[in-house]
């Protein structure tokens, strides 16, 4: 599985050959399947993120999380709970507080690039 970790993240940051979300994605998610918790969470990223794909899927970066949190990873404990967090804050909206300013919904001016391949050694 390190090697297929290691082609996806290649693709996933462009290292080496041209950035591609769609093989990335193909990479990690061979080597989530086969254990590698690292795989895993930079899957959930992608999906999070929406990489190479029509919108995010909160879904599928949860299952990926809750799978890498199975396989001992302590860095999926932090990104679900900050996706807890924000999904609190959607619903808080939606429930009639006051909503927030245009910038504030939109976000950043460009899409959030992915931080890199997530390990215990490097978080």
């Amino acid at each position: 599985p390190r090697a297929q970790f290691n082609t996806g993240y290649h693709y996933l940051a462009g290292k080496g050959t041209p950035q591609d979300y769609v093989q990335a994605t193909k990479w990690l998610k061979l080597a989530a399947e086969q254990g590698m918790a690292e795989a895993c969470v930079n899957l959930a990223e992608i999906y999070r993120l929406g990489l190479g794909m029509d919108s995010p899927d909160m879904n599928q970066a949860k299952v990926w999380l809750q799978k890498a949190r199975a396989l001992g990873n302590s860095f999926a404990d932090d990104m679900l709970e900050s996706l807890a967090r924000e999904e609190e804050h959607e619903q808080s909206d939606d429930d009639g507080e006051e909503p927030a300013s245009k910038s504030e919904k939109q976000g950043p001016s460009s899409p959030r690039e992915p931080r890199g391949p997530r390990t215990e050694r490097g978080r």
